[in-house]
């Protein structure tokens, strides 16, 4: 592809892990990477405890995380 590329990745994601999103990056080192702490897959905040971050699946009434939004309009706008 020869359009902007972003990569979004949450540093509490059970199942992409942080190693695959730099995996990308590499393949594509003028992307643009976003890392939000605490976010996971759901892009809600959520710890690294496993349990407890897979709860927040369950949570329909959880937001998103704002840095999500905050960085996509960035990018958009860039």
């Amino acid at each position: 592809l020869k359009v902007p590329i972003l990569v979004l990745q949450g540093s509490t994601d059970l199942q992409v892990d942080v190693k695959q999103a730099d995996i990308l990056v590499q393949c594509r080192p003028d992307a643009q990477y976003s890392l939000i702490n605490g976010m996971n897959h759901i892009l809600k905040q959520a710890p690294q405890e496993k349990a407890v971050n897979l709860a927040t699946y369950a949570n329909a009434d959880l937001p998103l995380m704002p840095e999500l939004a905050l960085t996509i309009i960035n990018f958009i706008k860039k």
